[in-house]
């Protein structure tokens, strides 16, 4: 299936569980906690695999941690990537450690495509994911919490499958819910346009 093919070209074999953060390597997105993450994630599922899509001033600095907390080794950093949807298509759970975020696009887009979200309690985020209804909510930084909620997805694919149902249908409601946003803003910046001409 998709998940297969993804994983082939990643080199993870389907076995493997593999978390991966779809974000800019900056501060705000806080990458350094989700190389704890897997760090905390990798003491309890050795054969757990992680990776990152994204790129920033970050990076060499998410590199050090990983060598220096030993999970170098089987986190992978794909850098920019234009196969995004794809991509999230091979993870059993995604992790979003922002310290603060609109509405980030990744999101919507793991929920439609079945994976479980775990993420940050902050702003634009707590919109989207209801904690333990449709995904796990974790307080910014606290990378314990992260992995706690990654391992108890990853060791129950009854609770995993039933947010993902969930997830599927915020999903729907939520891309309805852009969509008829972006109308009304073409249909206002429109009719300004329009009383400017007059």
């Amino acid at each position: 299936g998709r998940r297969t093919a993804a994983r082939s070209d990643l080199h993870v074999s389907d076995d493997r569980p593999l978390i991966g953060m779809i974000a800019r390597l900056s501060a705000q997105k806080d990458p350094m906690t989700f190389v704890r993450v897997a760090a905390e994630i990798g003491r309890r599922i050795p054969n757990a695999f992680f990776v990152i899509v994204g790129d920033g001033p970050l990076r060499r600095d998410v590199e050090r941690l990983a060598r220096e907390l030993g999970v170098h080794d089987r986190l992978q950093l794909l850098g920019i990537r234009y196969d995004v949807p794809e991509i999230i298509g091979a993870f059993d759970a995604i992790v979003l450690t922002s310290l603060w975020e609109g509405l980030p696009r990744v999101i919507p887009e793991a929920m439609a495509a079945g994976v479980p979200v775990v993420a940050s309690s902050v702003d634009g985020i707590v919109e989207v994911v209801r904690d333990g209804e449709n995904g796990f909510l974790v307080p910014p930084g606290e990378a314990k919490a992260f992995a706690d909620r990654v391992v108890t997805l990853l060791s129950s694919p009854e609770l995993s499958q039933k947010l993902c149902t969930r997830a599927a249908r915020s999903a729907e409601e939520f891309s309805l819910e852009s969509m008829i946003r972006e109308l009304e803003a073409l249909y206002t910046s429109l009719a300004r346009e329009k009383l400017a001409r007059c």
